[in-house]
């Protein structure tokens, strides 16, 4: 007898349901944490996580270990294997790969360097290096095989120690009897520029309203340092200037509000760089604060060890015109355009006057951004008048 319709229905049925593929993306192993998440080649290594069932196997960075445990429903022992580098673990089974959500760091015998603070110092300065295994026969190496003379464990996982005279930028190494370890961080040396800054105008001798002056700067190298690629900061006053450029042999420079900045400047041995800030006062303020600094872009990549800033008062007069009568009927007076409130005063008192010397038109003309009167001087040759151009 062959089977009924309902029967032969049954049976697809269940043979539908055995042959349909699992999820895979549900089954695979889901790896959460690790404890701990460093250490050496035999080491046992507990992983949390999911989904630990029928595993195939385990591997650091692609190396297989060789142990493995499942010691719980969500958790397992392995043991690091040998030739391990740096890098993710990874668990598989039959539905796909979990992969650490963090790097186990493999470390060869001895102490351990984790991390430093600060990451930035200069020669003489205490660091502490956190890490693990450390003991009084640890050895620090600075870049350069630069090795630190003081050394003193504060705690169980703590270094202090003392930047030795020498010391490069780059990882540090820890080294006892057992063996060595490299840090995965960069510890960065700052070295001291040895190059100093200076304003060189003479303080007593004042700028003029409305007439371009320079403010002469100067940097120097000492011998030992043979600085190179200097960049020199200036801050601006906030008021009473018209900054007009920068006059220097070589470099370039830029501005920003207040701040100008001069880079590509080159010093060697005992060299020296000068140049000038070109500005046109615009009132008599009677001074002007003008400041600088320079650093080695070379020896100080981060420009955290500037000169000390120098700062100079720049003194502002109140610029005279003094014209004299010698041929003809007229004298031309003229002054920067810019401002436009600039005004003219005549001074009858200073000097020889003569009342008869008067501004043919009040109302200045503008030519080649400049503007200009012409004085009437028909009467007087030979005598003397002052002007001033004011705010």
């Amino acid at each position: 007898m062959g089977l009924s319709k309902s029967l032969i229905g049954i049976t697809l049925a269940v043979s539908v349901l055995f042959v349909k593929a699992p999820d895979a993306a549900a089954q695979k192993p889901v790896i959460s944490s690790l404890s701990p998440d460093n250490g050496i080649a035999g080491d046992r290594v507990r992983i949390f996580g999911s989904n630990f069932e029928n595993i195939l196997g385990i591997t650091f960075n692609g190396v297989l270990a060789p142990s493995f445990a499942v010691t719980a429903q969500n958790q397992l022992e392995v043991t690091v294997p040998q030739g391990a580098a740096s890098g993710p673990i990874s668990i598989q089974n039959a539905s796909g790969i979990g992969i650490s959500p963090v790097d186990f760091r493999v470390f060869n015998p001895g102490p351990r360097p984790i991390g430093v603070a600060p990451q930035t110092a200069v020669a003489g300065e205490i660091i502490t290096i956190t890490g693990q295994l450390f003991s009084p026969q640890t050895q620090v190496i600075f870049s350069g095989d630069v090795t630190a003379t003081q050394v003193s464990i504060r705690t169980e996982g703590e270094l202090d120690v003392v930047v030795p005279a020498g010391a490069g930028t780059g990882p540090i190494t820890l080294r006892d009897s057992r063996g060595a370890n490299i840090s995965d961080f960069t510890f960065t040396v700052v070295v001291q520029n040895n190059i100093s800054f200076q304003f060189v105008n003479p303080t007593a001798v004042p700028f003029a309203v409305g007439e371009t002056g320079s403010l002469q700067w100067s940097v120097k190298s000492a011998a030992s340092a043979g600085a190179r690629d200097v960049e020199i900061t200036f801050l601006l006053p906030e008021s009473g200037i018209i900054f007009t450029g920068v006059q220097t042999g070589t470099g370039q420079y830029s501005q920003a509000g207040r701040f100008v900045q001069v880079t590509g400047g080159f010093i060697n041995g005992t060299g020296e760089w000068t140049g000038a800030l070109q500005f046109i006062p615009t009132a008599a303020t009677g001074a002007l604060a003008f400041e600088g600094s320079a650093s080695s872009v070379e020896r100080d990549p981060d420009l955290t060890n500037n000169s000390m800033v120098r700062a100079y008062q720049a003194v502002v007069g109140q610029g005279l015109i003094e014209i004299q009568r010698t041929s003809g009927s007229g004298i031309r007076l003229d002054w920067p355009a810019y401002p436009d409130d600039w005004k003219l005063d005549s001074c009858p008192n200073i000097g020889s006057s003569n009342p008869t010397w008067t501004p043919v038109s009040i109302t200045p003309q503008i030519e080649n951004n400049r503007k200009f009167i012409q004085v009437d001087t028909s009467a007087g040759t030979g005598t003397k008048l002052y002007y001033r151009i004011r705010r």
